[in-house]
C-alpha cells in the first residue's frame, strides 16, 4: 500500500488532517504473511516462523537462567533486499529470534529472556538443529513460511507523535473505527512503525535501557522520554496468529537502535509484549 492509497482511506473516515500531519514521518516497512508448510519441504535457510532453526555448527543456543530459549523465527536477509528500500538491514546472512522459555513482557528484570542473533555463515554451512532439551512437540512452534512485500508505514496515534497532533476523543474514535474496519493495518512486519495495542511500545524500550522509573516522571520528563523513545527502530513484529498467542491475543515487538542496526550489532535488541 502506498501513500495515495492510505490518503484515500484516511479521507473516508474524515481524518485527512491527521494523515497530512503523519505523512512526513512515513517509513518503508516489510510486511509478511505466514503459510503453513511441511518443514521437510523447506530448503535450509528458508525464512520462517516456528519449526526448527537452521544453524551453523558453531552456534551457541541462547539460554535464560539455565533454560534454553524457544526458537521463534529466522529471516534470510537476502530475501529482504528487494523490499528494504532504505537499505537499513544487512544484505546477507540470517537473523534469528528467540523468546521465553516462559512468557516474558520485556521488563528490566526479565532481560536475557529474549534474543536476536545475526549470523552470516553461508547457507551451505547450516544444519537444521534443535536444542537437546526442546525435543517435545509442545516445545516447538509449528513451522510457517514467510512471504514478504514492501509497504508504507505511518506512526500509530498511540505512539510518540500523538501529543503533537492535538488528538481529541472524536479523532480517536474515528481512528479506531478505521483500524477495525480497514485491512491496511500491518500485523506482521519487519521495520516501519509498531502497531501498538496499548501505549507507545518504544517508550518501554527507552525505560528498559535507562535508569528512569515511569512512576517518578514529571510532565516535562515524560516529553523528554517520548522524544528519546522515537529513536528506537522496529525490527520485528509478530501478532497472535498461526498458533502463536502473546498474552491475551497480543503482539510482540523487537526494537533496535539505528546505530546498532547500522553496525550489525544485535546484542542490545529490546522486546515489548502488548495485549488488550
Amino acid at each position: 500500500m502506498n501513500l495515495d492509497s492510505l490518503k484515500v482511506i484516511y479521507k473516508k473516515y474524515k481524518l485527512t488532517k491527521v494523515f497530512n500531519k503523519l505523512k512526513p514521518f512515513a517509513k518503508n516497512s516489510i510486511e509478511f504473511e505466514l503459510w503453513p508448510e511441511d518443514e521437510e519441504d523447506m530448503p535450509l535457510g528458508t525464512s520462517k516462523v516456528g519449526g526448527i532453526p537452521d544453524l551453523p555448527t558453531s552456534f551457541q543456543w541462547p539460554e535464560y537462567k539455565g533454560r534454553p530459549l524457544m526458537f521463534l523465527a529466522q529471516i534470510k536477509l537476502e530475501d529482504l533486499v528487494v523490499f528494504d528500500l532504505d537499505r537499513k538491514l544487512p544484505s546477507n546472512g540470517m537473523l534469528y529470534f528467540f523468546y521465553g522459555p516462559e512468557q516474558t513482557w520485556g521488563n528490566k528484570e526479565e532481560k536475557g529472556s529474549w534474543k536476536c542473533i545475526y549470523n552470516n555463515s553461508p547457507t551451505g554451512e547450516l544444519f537444521r538443529t534443535n536444542h537437546q532439551l526442546l525435543c517435545k512437540e509442545e516445545d516447538t512452534y509449528e513451522a510457517y513460511k514467510m512471504f514478504f512485500e514492501s509497504k508504507i508505514s505511518l506512526p500509530s496515534l498511540t505512539g510518540g507523535y500523538s501529543y503533537e497532533l492535538s488528538i481529541n476523543n472524536s479523532i480517536n474514535e474515528k481512528y479506531e473505527e478505521m483500524r477495525e474496519e480497514e485491512d491496511y493495518v500491518t500485523i506482521n512486519k519487519v521495520l516501519g512503525y509498531p502497531d501498538n495495542i496499548q501505549q507507545m511500545a518504544e517508550r518501554d524500550c527507552e525505560l528498559l535501557n535507562s535508569n528512569l522509573e515511569s512512576s517518578l516522571l514529571e510532565n516535562e520528563d515524560w516529553k523528554v522520554l517520548v522524544e528519546r523513545s522515537k529513536r528506537w527502530e522496529l525490527l520485528f513484529q509478530l501478532d497472535s496468529d498461526a498458533g502463536f498467542t502473546w498474552g491475551d491475543s497480543g503482539r510482540i515487538y523487537f526494537f533496535i537502535l539505528p546505530e546498532d542496526l547500522a553496525s550489525k550489532n544485535f546484542e542490545n535488541v529490546a522486546l515489548v509484549l502488548q495485549c488488550g
